[in-house]
């Protein structure tokens, strides 16, 4: 599931769809359907649940889920953004997701 999400929202050309991850939080929202919205907050929790440092974190995100968003850029860490991307994902809204600016790999 994390595969999909990762690999389509926030993949190396990212920044020519959105603004910021919160516009991508917002557009995933907006054209999902709730079960398959469910199935990332899930394996976003599970993830989570890992005991795995910011290093190993970045690694996985960027090596097996295909992520381009690194929120080091944006002045936080990879397990505080995957915390709050999960909230904002199980709310079904990306609105009040914090606005980070574009960030680079």
């Amino acid at each position: 599931m994390l595969e999909e999400f990762f690999g389509a929202y926030f993949n190396p050309d990212w920044q020519l769809d959105a603004v910021n991850a919160s516009e991508v939080v917002a557009e995933y929202a907006g054209h999902t359907p709730l079960n398959q919205i469910q199935g990332v907050v899930t394996s976003l929790r599970e993830l989570l649940a890992e005991p795995l440092d910011e290093q190993a974190l970045h690694d996985l995100l960027r090596q097996k889920y295909s992520s381009y968003y690194d929120p080091r850029q944006a002045g936080t860490t990879m397990r505080a953004w995957l915390t709050e991307l999960e909230r904002h994902v199980a709310s079904g809204d990306g609105s009040t997701f914090p606005r980070m600016p574009r960030s680079s790999c």
